[in-house]
């Protein structure tokens, strides 16, 4: 059974790119998703000229080829997706292009995160400020 793995991914880049983006590659992808049981794990938060914030689901990681392939496609784009893992993972991956070596630019950080047991351990019980003392 894979672990879910639930990613903030940004992008930023000028509007004719946002537009080409958000119709052929993430609409279509929340229109799949809608019609599936993980539907409330993709949904966009923000859609403006020149930048999209969405919260997607994906099995274990994040779907790294995904974020690669808008890279390579649309170029002139910067990428960041803050990721966790229910497992206990978390990480960052950015990515840009540098125009001039004609690449793409890629950094991933991984590190330990609490478990989603951790998490309802620590974070299940909210109290009011007067509760705590």
């Amino acid at each position: 059974m894979t672990n879910d793995c639930w990613n903030d991914i940004e992008i930023a880049a000028e509007e004719d790119i946002i537009k080409q983006i958000y119709f052929n590659e993430l609409k279509p992808i929340i229109q799949q998703f809608q019609r599936m049981a993980y539907a409330p794990n993709h949904r966009l938060t923000r859609l403006c000229k020149k930048g999209i914030i969405i919260k997607m689901w994906s099995p274990n990681e994040p779907d790294y080829k995904f974020l690669e392939k808008l890279l390579e496609k649309y170029q002139k784009v910067h990428i960041k997706n803050l990721w966790t893992e229910e497992g206990g993972y978390g990480g960052a991956w950015v990515g840009s292009y540098d125009h001039k070596k004609q690449e793409t630019k890629i950094e991933n950080f991984r590190w330990d995160e609490l478990c989603i047991e951790g998490y309802n351990y620590h974070f299940s019980e909210e109290v009011t400020e007067k509760q705590l003392v």
